[in-house]
């Protein structure tokens, strides 16, 4: 993996009564650009709880596939279903089991100090390091 990669985190506390509902969902997502993966996880202490996680190239590519009309069909009510938290994540490192790849977040320097409504700089760089005291 050379580049950062966003995943999309999905549980569900009770699986969508149809189990094929999850993949067909993953099926029309799979078909947009910057898809990369998924894997559904079942827990091995409840068969009922279940975990969507999705490897997408960027969190655009993420948005925009979800935008789509079939996705919108098919994906988003099934997605709806999962629990109400954050389930975006940036990879700011990755091993292939020989050496850790470490990326810079893409979260800008001032990402939890402006709110909306609030202006901000024209452009504020991405934040490339912990600040020193």
């Amino acid at each position: 993996m050379s580049d950062p990669t966003f995943l999309a985190i999905h549980r569900f506390d009770d699986c969508p009564a149809d189990q094929d509902a999850i993949r067909v969902a993953v099926d029309v997502l799979s078909g947009a650009a910057g898809f990369l993966s998924a894997d559904i996880g079942q827990c091995t202490d409840s068969a009922a709880l279940q975990v969507l996680v999705m490897r997408w190239a960027s969190i655009g590519a993420y948005r925009k596939a979800l935008s789509q009309y079939a996705a919108k069909l098919t994906a988003v009510p099934v997605l709806s279903q999962a629990v109400d938290e954050p389930g975006g994540y940036e990879v700011i490192a990755h091993t292939d089991g020989q050496q850790w790849h470490l990326f810079d977040s893409g979260l800008a320097a001032d990402a939890f100090t402006v709110s909306l409504g609030q202006a901000a700089a024209a452009a504020v760089p991405p934040i490339t390091s912990a600040p020193t005291a």
